[in-house]
């Protein structure tokens, strides 16, 4: 039995069911259950564990106990932070704890970074290293007492112990535009004219402007009625004199997965378009053209717009 007890003076707050809690990295700051993080802010987590299963029953200390820690890819306003235990011969099987973590109403997307983790044994008399890769995993990190981080957590409060954790909140934002030119030039400006039936490449851009590696990077490209994708053209690269690495034509419909893009990075995705045959017919019934990307940052989204001219007195 982890973590059941409603009244327990050894956990901060004295209820062992909610047993995540979190503060300011100064030693002095209360450990609490919503705080508010800024940017380059340091903070401290907490997390209690206790086997209160019956010393003199069958089986009294978990097998395989351990911890993992799910903390939000960015903030903007609140997410929560949550932390798992679980024992193979635990019941219930697993436990659940969170907190909520919100930002200042005119603060950019905020990154948390986990720094390092500590496993307190024995009430807290010693603690050893925590690896913050295991603390982070879905299967998560061993617990233990009285032999470190076996898995071994006695019952009847013989061994209770806490994990700490250190984590930062730096600044998460991006920047996004889109350009073209015509082919036969080879020149990007933030605007074409469309005046005939001719090629145009077209070049988008994700830069992470952010402190920290940004996750889940997706481009989606936007085409206006009246243009049409030249097969065969997608491509992308990881800064402008690098090498292009070739597309299939159907990652045009989607927001084409990018993984994780370091801090300072960028991304060029380009392809050709060219008007249709009744381009001036769908142009003249949009009004204002428009060759858009749209970028997806986790939970952030940006769209980035590039202006198309024609005359519009032949409508």
């Amino acid at each position: 039995m982890i973590n059941q007890a409603e009244e327990d003076n050894e956990v901060v707050g004295g209820d062992e069911r909610r047993f995540l809690a979190v503060r300011d990295a100064d030693e002095d700051a209360d450990f609490v259950r919503n705080l508010t993080i800024t940017e380059d802010g340091s903070y401290q987590g907490y997390i209690y564990f206790n086997n209160g299963a019956d010393p003199d029953s069958a089986e009294t200390a978990t097998r395989d106990a351990r911890v993992s820690l799910k903390i939000p890819e960015e903030i903007k306003d609140r997410k929560l932070m949550s932390a798992t235990i679980r024992a193979a011969n635990s019941w219930p099987p697993d436990v659940y704890s969170s907190v909520t973590l919100e930002t200042p109403l005119d603060s950019f997307r905020l990154g948390v970074t986990v720094t390092s983790a500590k496993l307190w044994l024995r009430g807290g008399e010693e603690s050893i290293d925590m690896p913050v890769n295991e603390l982070l995993s879905d299967r998560g990190a061993l617990l233990g007492c009285a032999n470190g981080a076996d898995g071994i957590v006695g019952a009847g409060h013989s061994c209770w112990g806490f994990v700490t954790f250190e984590f930062s909140a730096l600044e998460s934002i991006f920047s996004t535009d889109v350009r073209a030119g015509a082919e036969s030039i080879a020149h990007f400006e933030n605007s074409i004219f469309v005046e005939d039936i001719r090629a145009y490449d077209v070049l988008a851009r994700y830069y992470n402007l952010g402190d920290i590696p940004q996750q889940n990077v997706a481009i989606r490209p936007v085409i206006p009625p009246g243009m049409a994708y030249i097969t065969g053209s997608l491509h992308y690269s990881t800064d402008q004199d690098t090498t292009d690495v070739r597309l299939a034509d159907d990652d045009l419909q989607l927001d084409y997965p990018f993984g994780e893009r370091g801090a300072g990075t960028a991304i060029y995705y380009g392809y050709k378009l060219i008007p249709t045959a009744d381009w001036l017919t769908q142009f003249c019934k949009i009004g204002d053209v428009k060759i858009q990307s749209t970028v997806t940052v986790g939970a952030g989204q940006s769209t980035a717009a590039m202006p198309v001219f024609y005359d519009k007195t032949k409508c």
